[in-house]
């Protein structure tokens, strides 16, 4: 048995399964949690208070990029790529630490989905 966490500011849209139902690996058991707009806003302010360097040098970074930009124009042909680059640094790090029991269940079922193919081969 497994238990399914949602935060208080999220809604389950749809569920598939009841209370006692047999369910298998893979099956869905529920469609989607959607958030209002303003806990949306909360959650990403709590998000980038807990992270708080890198979100300072998220926004430096930005700001700089932008005023270079501004200063002269040959910067807009290439900076928004190189931005999205470096943010991802920054960014990948934060999720990792919250999503880590996603990324590992996404790698073991990978592993068994090869098994299985390889099996039937």
């Amino acid at each position: 048995m497994q238990s399914i966490y949602v935060s208080e500011t999220q809604k389950i849209t749809k569920y598939y399964v009841r209370e006692g139902d047999a369910v298998k690996d893979g099956d869905p058991i529920l469609s989607r949690c959607a958030m209002s707009f303003g806990a949306l806003n909360k959650t990403a302010l709590k998000f980038a208070a807990g992270h708080l360097p890198s979100t300072v040098v998220l926004v430096l970074m930005t700001a700089e990029i932008a005023r270079l930009c501004v200063r002269w124009l040959f910067p807009l042909a290439f900076m928004p790529a190189v931005l999205m680059l470096l943010w991802s640094l920054f960014t990948e790090y934060a999720f990792k630490k919250h999503g880590a029991g996603i990324a590992a269940e996404t790698e073991q079922q990978n592993t068994e989905d090869a098994a299985d193919t390889s099996e039937k081969e």
